[in-house]
């Protein structure tokens, strides 16, 4: 009970403290507003001047006396608006941090009486009540807008006096039954929303969001009554969305959507088995799913639904449920909340045409419902996502009909919807691999995204495919728990699909990239896919070796496979030099040359120490036969290319 003080106490005090600050800003806000004004204002009549003049000199010698006073005239009713002073900042923080202290004096007042025993417990609590009362009734009447900020303090500290003293006629004196104390505690945070309309301030409305999410949760209960606990939220929510709709306090909405995620997850951390109450919690979660786009219709704001979305997401995977053969009603209430999420920016494109933030949260919504079926359903064929890239194509072309290609926000709405689209198609296709599915999503996309740009030019797609495609090959080149799974020794596995899958989405980017964005990213995707594809012959040379076992790369172990990596490096360099002929790239000659330095260097000092004296000498005679050809066939190659350039 103490903690609990101490953390609402803390609360409230850097709410204050914060909403000081805020204050201040503001009225600096509005001088720096006024300045500017009446800098405004003196240009325009120096300008009227100007022009006066210039028509008062073409006809006459001089100027009509009139005119030289205009700009004083007009100068004069702008008074200089004054620059607020700083104590009006410290007014306000001494005001609230007043209304604290007064607070903590009830608090102490109450437990000095309970030591002393100087009164009653009837008549503590009743003179706690009657102190609170008196407080919100005064900061009621006190109207005059100078004091504006004395009063809202004042109804806030009585209204919070009230809260707590009927809290502890029930938890300390047992004076209230739980029913009715639950009742007056509602009531109470239903009064602060209200005094808050009425003052129209802000810090009361989240003050009283505050004690309104709390208030359930200071009753301990083994078996709470859940129905009745899920319409209190429902309430609770109603109340904050008319109080942002009438005085557009978006944020607030915010807020109760942050509440309701908190007070859900802790309802669902209670329950032990899924069932009746999961599914009726899965409801329950589908209507505050209405409210929060119902909300962001209503306040034409996009982060509501995103807020919405995010914590009602995270509810909604949280639930536990049983897996079965039929579609359980938690299913059924988490499709029907997400398609709410994914249906605002279609339903209402007027409103949210050109909101990028709403149009990114529908469409999340559609790939979490996606991912949500593909993993309850457990559909190993891809189908549930091509399904989703069938009904996406439909609404881009939907979509397609809005406008016409060259609108910017056209382009952008195009490149989010068909960026979906290839997410799904490349998500199917990813669902035939066992293992590595992610990785190859991550890949496909990126090309994807690349090749969309010669369609829409979203400079978007290229950054944001270009990292994907970086992020593909780090997880295939420098994952560690690659070396831990479990394969057979046929080189026809899984990491020949995924790495060449991968390595062939990198070439195609590359194909696809727009060149005179930038003259090296190019160069850099080719060099991912041949880093992936030199990854993936180490990988089936490991392979070959581990008996079906775990991988284990053997540099420098067995003779036969010590040399096997040996010619696949050298082998490697040799391609990288060829290529390096036809596309001038230094990049490619340094990295064959360093590939058959390092494999000559483990030859000579390695391999070739492991074999008998006839073998080693047959040996270093056809390495010394292979450089010498490939040395004659490079120059021969590159004396063609060079008659090839001057003709």
């Amino acid at each position: 009970m103490e903690i609990l003080c101490i953390i609402l106490v803390l609360a409230c005090l850097g709410l204050f403290i914060w909403l000081a600050i805020v204050q201040g800003n503001v009225s600096d806000l509005a001088w720096k507003i006024g300045k500017l004004e009446k800098k405004l204002a003196e240009l325009q009549t120096n300008k009227e001047f100007t022009k006066t003049s210039n028509e008062t000199v073409q006809p006459a010698p001089l100027p009509p006396a009139p005119v030289a006073e205009k700009p004083t005239d007009t100068v004069a009713p702008q008074e200089i608006i004054p620059k607020p002073q700083s104590e009006f900042t410290i007014v306000k923080l001494f005001s609230w941090i007043g209304g604290f202290a007064l607070l903590l004096a009830a608090g102490f007042w109450v437990k000095y009486a309970l030591e002393n025993n100087l009164i009653s417990p009837q008549m503590r609590i009743g003179a706690g009540l009657l102190c609170g009362l008196a407080l919100w009734v005064c900061g009621l009447h006190l109207k005059n807008p100078g004091y504006k900020t004395t009063a809202n303090t004042l109804c806030g500290c009585g209204l919070a006096i009230c809260y707590l003293i009927v809290f502890a006629g029930h938890a300390l004196y047992h004076l209230f039954g739980l029913p009715f104390t639950f009742g007056l505690m509602a009531f109470t945070s239903l009064a602060a929303f209200g005094t808050a309309l009425y003052k129209k301030t802000a810090y009361l409305g989240i003050l009283a969001q505050i004690g309104a999410f709390l208030t359930p949760f200071l009753f301990s209960a083994s078996n709470p009554n859940l129905p009745l606990l899920l319409v209190y939220f429902v309430g609770v929510n109603i109340a904050a969305l008319g109080t942002a709709y009438l005085q557009k306090w978006n944020k607030q909405f915010i807020v109760s959507a942050i509440f309701t995620a908190c007070c859900l997850l802790t309802v669902l951390a209670d329950i032990d088995t899924p069932g009746a109450q999961t599914n009726l919690i899965a409801g329950f979660i589908t209507l505050f799913a209405c409210f929060y786009t119902v909300g962001a219709v209503l306040l034409k704001d996009s982060r509501i639904l995103t807020a919405g979305f995010i914590a009602l997401t995270v509810c909604l995977f949280t639930c536990p449920d049983k897996p079965g053969a039929h579609l359980s009603a938690v299913v059924v209430w988490t499709a029907i909340t997400h398609l709410l999420f994914a249906a605002v920016p279609f339903a209402f494109k007027e409103r949210f045409a050109t909101d990028k933030l709403a149009w990114g949260t529908g469409l999340l919504a559609g790939v979490c419902l996606c991912c949500f079926l593909q993993h309850r359903l457990d559909l190993s064929n891809g189908l549930i996502p091509w399904i989703f890239a069938v009904i996406y194509s439909g609404l881009t072309a939907y979509v397609w009909r809005w406008d016409t290609l060259g609108n910017e926000h056209q382009n952008k709405r195009l490149a989010w919807m068909l960026g979906t689209v290839v997410l799904f198609l490349t998500f199917g296709i990813a669902s035939q691999f066992e293992k590595g599915w992610l990785t190859v999503v991550l890949a496909l996309e990126g090309c994807g995204l690349i090749w969309l740009y010669r369609l829409l030019y979203v400079k978007a797609l290229i950054g944001f495919g270009k990292w994907l495609l970086i992020a593909a090959t780090v997880r295939l080149v420098l994952n560690p728990a690659v070396l831990d799974y479990y394969t057979s020794s046929s080189i026809w596995n899984w990491f020949l699909a995924t790495y060449c899958s991968c390595a062939a989405a990198m070439f195609a980017a590359a194909k696809g990239w727009p060149q005179p964005e930038t003259g090296h990213t190019r160069a850099l995707l080719q060099g991912l896919g041949g880093l992936i594809l030199f990854v993936l012959l180490n990988i089936e040379i490991a392979v070959a070796y581990s008996n079906g076992g775990i991988l284990h790369f053997d540099f420098f172990g067995e003779v036969s496979a010590a040399a096997a990596y040996t010619l696949a490096w050298a082998l490697s360099g040799a391609l990288c030099l060829c290529f390096a002929l036809k596309q001038k790239g230094t990049w490619l000659t340094k990295s064959g040359l360093i590939l058959i330095g390092v494999a000559l260097a483990k030859l000579f000092l390695c391999d070739v120490w492991k074999l008998s004296l006839g073998a080693r000498i047959i040996t270093l005679i056809g390495v010394a036969l292979v450089l010498l050809a490939m040395s004659f066939l490079y120059q021969q190659v590159r004396l063609k290319i060079k008659q090839q350039n001057l003709r």
